[in-house]
């Protein structure tokens, strides 16, 4: 601050410059809806957090249950809950410390609840909630409303817009049909005739090409492309600019960046140690990367929601990638508590928050607010909210290799038979059956091992098939019931073995597998020191009756209880989850207590190139479960009937040894087929289906009757609870996959609309409905309703492809509209609804920065190998402060391949509204701060850009195509004469006093970067 404060031509420059090319000063925004979207969001955190804590711990004194409340303070009302009690009003809007409620719940003076302080994270949320202004949903206030109105999701239905079917409407007639260039012109000047307004005259080409190009590739226009709309601004040149633009790898960079704001985008988990989440950078590449092959935006979704089940993934021809996979990585972005205390509340949290991302992304609704009770105002009910939470929760994090996956899952399933053959023959002893076929083209598949008998302290048994229905088998585990053959790997000898235990094997032989990760290919913590990426063995889901597990296993390696989803391992906390296995302790005892009642499974980690052999998994440790474990083990040992010689019975054998030959031969042919090398992303995996219990008042621990899984009732119908289990919901495994079919099916409503929303409003600044996010009641009704489902028709149309939409609507006249304002429509319509003009808008933070990369000439667009480290100031200080600082240029690379640590974001970047990675973000705020000026005047990569740029100018001989450059790469057009004497003139003042043409020239290059128009967009 001090250095530009004594900076005397700079501050001339900005005077020059303030009045000539642009007002100086603070940056500030043009959308006047902004204050909608925060009060918006304010409305739904009060829905989320507020009123269900009060409705848990206030209503039973302060609610209508009481006839008279205590302190005569009513809290489920608004009116009554500001007018106060006996002790005056308890909240001062905006002053926490002043309100009496927040004292109260600080246990300063008061204490409230009496039964016990809150915890500290619900304060601070009831602190958070006054500090923003208290905001509480108008209500009615009468006697009749003092009783809840009953919840009626049909009328809710039938009554609000955004549940009704998309309607096919034809494009108005207009009385100036020769201004509209698209159809959907008509919607917008039929709306303007209606009310006596004409549009604002088209803007010039210049306008138009820095609109354009800011909007589809987030970057300043080129020279070249300036200098071709001066010489031919025609409708065919205008196409070609469009089509080069929407080709380029940049249209993916930018409008990637746009989904990853509703995905909540960020690469590591925040809270205490906001530890990595790996390889989260996959999933940033697969949205570009899919933005720019222009998916059809139905099967982005459906990638999304369960790309792991699909019949006809999306395979890259180049490297044979599952790149559907990688589409359900975005349910795990979230963030994760290290070591929390309830377990089961954190998974609560996790779900709500992926449920909140999920249909705001894609249905534009806010489910996540029935987690409580009945959404206040939408036609979601609580059965709802658990029915998609249980689809959540019969689904499971992993880190997969996308690469290999599929292929070597085919691979290993072959291998399995070929082994299965081999011990089929040898079991049957066909070598001495006189004419028997030893041939290992066989394709016998008998089963010769009985079935043990079972009880309830048996949990899983891996021997019996239909014990492993929902048993997770990666590619290395082979399934060897006693007495069958052990394969050797790939260079070993034949050598045979006989197990005294069933059970499903580690062969040592897929060790050799390399994976290439970008972040660790395990997560931070106590898991991490093993890799499990396609090698772990995971039981059934199932709930834990006892405070011990038996475990009978051989080899070395790591057994892992996952309790309610919780992997996040690091401290002594749920230390107890994690057991270490020798090889000479057959049977392994994980204590539990903790965890009776909850459900978990088990996932075992071979250590590498080490055997690894998983039998079965008793519960209980009882006399009466020792005994039936013992008793199994010599049912086990039984059940093969017809137990294979000694060893050295076959060795003597000719057609033994001609058996051993084929089976190795062909063993190795398979495995030759094994693709060794791949990288590892990120994914959302099945697991054992099982429904979800509606929650009471959304309470981990008051769990309510089963909720069938299912898609939302207000679009499917049938509210019914069910019981658990497929056959009860009718639904295949999770039922991720109906999830997806129904969000992307023709009667669903929402879907569509919703990503038409978005796209007007990255085009335009504002959606058709300004709440991007939320079509609800609390969300603002569409502008132009039928404009919305003419695009939506649209997009139907063209197969759900966005990019013919978006090459559409920036070719329209609409989209030319120039900024200037009558005075009539400005009284007619002062918010701009109608679109009567195009206002400027702020560029968004990564432009801003890109912008700055670009007029320095040291911009990189290539794709980095991994995200670029933060930039870390030595304000960035905290637990979990990245080891590594990043350049400050971030070696020129794209804002959008700048890692985004939740607890460490780039100063730079949120200071110019960039989104915190908590919740969907579908429409960032803008706001004018004085840390922007500040910013643009002090920041290092501000100083930097200039000084590169004044270099790069210098290499201009010539004066004047100087000064040329300097206007065409900062505001994409050249000066006018007035401006190119204003710059004359300051050059020759500068001179005058002494000062070098270096350092004047960097005062100009500075000013510029601090001016309106390089960052604004008009």
């Amino acid at each position: 601050m001090a250095r530009i404060a004594s900076n005397q031509p700079f501050r001339v420059a900005l005077t020059i410059f303030g009045v000539v090319v642009g007002i100086v000063g603070t940056v500030g925004g043009a959308d006047g809806t902004v204050g909608g979207a925060k009060d918006a969001a304010k409305l739904e955190f009060f829905e989320k957090h507020i009123r269900p804590t009060l409705a848990q711990h206030c209503f039973e004194c302060h609610g209508g249950e009481s006839d008279s409340p205590d302190a005569n303070l009513r809290l489920d009302r608004r009116s009554r809950f500001f007018a106060g009690g006996d002790s005056g009003e308890i909240v001062v809007p905006g002053d926490p410390d002043a309100s009496l409620l927040i004292q109260a719940l600080r246990y300063d003076g008061e204490e409230m609840p009496p039964d016990g302080k809150l915890p500290d994270d619900v304060i601070a949320k009831f602190e958070q909630w006054v500090n923003d202004g208290a905001v509480w949903p108008d209500e009615v206030e009468s006697e009749v409303a003092a009783t809840p109105k009953r919840f009626d999701l049909a009328q809710r239905r039938d009554e609000h817009w955004a549940w009704q079917s998309i309607r096919q409407y034809d494009a108005p007639e207009v009385q100036n049909p020769d201004w509209c260039r698209v159809p959907a012109d008509r919607f917008i000047l039929a709306g303007l005739e209606q009310q006596g307004l004409l549009p604002a005259a088209e803007c010039d080409p210049l306008t138009w090409l820095r609109r354009v190009s800011f909007d589809l590739t987030g970057l300043p226009p080129s020279a070249r492309d300036v200098a071709m709309i001066q010489e031919d601004a025609s409708e065919s040149r205008r196409n070609r600019i469009v089509a080069e633009l929407m080709a380029s790898p940049e249209f993916g960079r930018r409008w990637g960046r746009h989904w990853l704001d509703v995905v909540r985008y960020a690469e590591s988990r925040g809270h205490e140690f906001d530890f990595d989440i790996p390889n989260s950078q996959r999933y940033r590449d697969y949205v570009v990367d899919a933005w720019n092959a222009d998916i059809p935006f139905d099967d982005f979704v459906r990638e999304h929601i369960a790309g792991d089940l699909l019949a006809n993934p999306r395979i890259d021809v180049v490297d044979g990638s599952n790149q559907s996979l990688l589409g359900t990585g975005f349910w795990n972005l979230d963030q994760w508590v290290h070591s929390p205390v309830d377990i089961r509340k954190d998974e609560t949290d996790r779900v709500d928050n992926a449920i909140d991302t999920v249909s705001k992304a894609f249905l534009g609704m806010t489910v996540a607010c029935a987690r409580c009770h009945d959404h206040k105002f939408d036609a979601i009910s609580a059965a709802d909210y658990y029915a998609i939470s249980g689809m959540i929760r019969s689904s499971d994090y992993a880190q997969v290799r996308y690469q290999s996956r599929d292929h070597n899952l085919d691979i290993a399933k072959r291998i399995r038979n070929l082994d299965k053959r081999f011990a089929a023959l040898i079991q049957d002893n066909l070598l001495e059956k006189p004419g028997g076929d030893a041939s290992m083209n066989d394709t016998a598949q008998t089963e010769t091992a009985k079935t043990p008998p079972t009880d309830d302290s048996l949990l899983f048994d891996f021997q019996i098939s239909a014990a492993i229905d929902h048993l997770r088998v990666p590619p290395n585990f082979a399934r060897h019931a006693a007495g069958e053959l052990k394969p050797p790997g790939e260079t070993s000898e034949p050598a045979f073995s006989r197990y005294e235990v069933a059970g499903w094997s580690h062969d040592p032989l897929w060790d050799a597998r390399r994976t290439i990760s970008l972040a660790g290919t395990e997560d931070t913590g106590t898991l991490g020191k093993l890799p499990r990426a396609d090698r772990t063995l995971a039981t059934p889901t199932f709930v834990l009756e006892a405070p011990e597990l038996w475990c009978r296993v051989e080899g070395t390696g790591r057994i892992f209880a996952c309790v309610n989803g919780h992997r996040m391992i690091a401290g002594p906390l749920h230390k107890d989850t994690i057991v270490d296995v020798k090889r000479d302790h057959p049977w392994v005892r994980l204590k539990l207590d903790d965890y009776v009642g909850k459900r978990m499974h088990l996932e075992f980690i071979p250590k590498p190139k080490h055997e690894f052999t998983v039998a079965a998994v008793f519960q209980g440790n009882d006399a009466d479960s020792r005994g039936r474990r013992d008793q199994w083990i010599q049912d086990t040992r039984n059940a093969v009937a017809n137990p294979m010689p000694a060893d050295g019975e076959w060795h003597s054998s000719a057609t033994m040894t001609m058996l051993a030959e084929q089976w190795t031969t062909q063993r190795r042919q398979l495995t030759q087929q094994i693709r060794w090398t791949s990288k590892v992303g990120m994914a959302l995996v099945e697991a054992t289906p099982l429904d979800d219990p509606l929650l009471i008042r959304g309470q981990a621990d008051k769990p309510g009757d089963l909720i069938r899984r299912r898609f939302l009732e207000a679009i499917d119908g049938d509210s019914e609870f069910g019981l658990s289990g497929d056959s009860a919901s009718g639904l295949s495994g999770s039922g991720r996959r109906f999830l997806a079919d129904r969000m992307t099916a023709a009667d669903n409503p929402l879907t569509d609309r919703v990503i038409i929303n978005r796209l007007w409003h990255h085009l335009m600044g504002r959606g058709i409905v300004a709440t991007t996010d939320d079509f609800g009641v609390l969300g603002q009704r569409p502008t132009h309703p039928e404009l919305l489902d003419f695009l939506a028709m649209r997009l139907r149309e063209h197969d759900h492809h966005l990019k013919p939409i978006i090459r559409e609507w920036v070719l329209s006249a609409t989209y030319r509209m120039g900024g200037k304002v009558d005075e009539s429509a400005a009284v007619i319509d002062p918010k701009n609804e109608l679109w009567h003009h195009r206002p400027p808008r702020r560029l968004q933070a990564e432009a801003f920065r890109d912008s700055l990369l670009a007029v320095s000439g040291r911009l990189d667009l290539s794709r980095p190998s991994a995200s670029v480290p933060v930039h870390l100031t030595s304000f960035m200080e905290g637990r979990g402060r990245p080891r590594r600082s990043g350049p400050i240029d971030g070696d020129g690379y794209r804002s959008i391949y700048l890692s985004v640590r939740r607890n460490f974001l780039s100063p730079m970047l949120t200071a110019f509204d960039f989104p915190v990675p908590t919740n969907a973000m579908g429409r960032r705020n803008v706001s004018n701060v004085p840390a922007q000026a500040l910013i643009l005047m002090n920041d290092p990569l501000v100083h930097q850009s200039a000084d590169r740029w004044r270099d790069r100018l210098l290499k201009v001989e010539d004066r004047s195509r100087r000064i040329d450059q300097l206007f065409v790469s900062s505001y994409g057009r050249p000066p006018s004469d007035a401006e190119r004497n204003a710059v004359q003139q300051f050059l020759h003042a500068a001179s005058e006093s002494g000062q070098s043409e270096s350092e004047t020239w960097r005062e100009i290059t500075h000013a510029f970067l601090n001016s309106k128009e390089f960052i604004f967009v008009p």
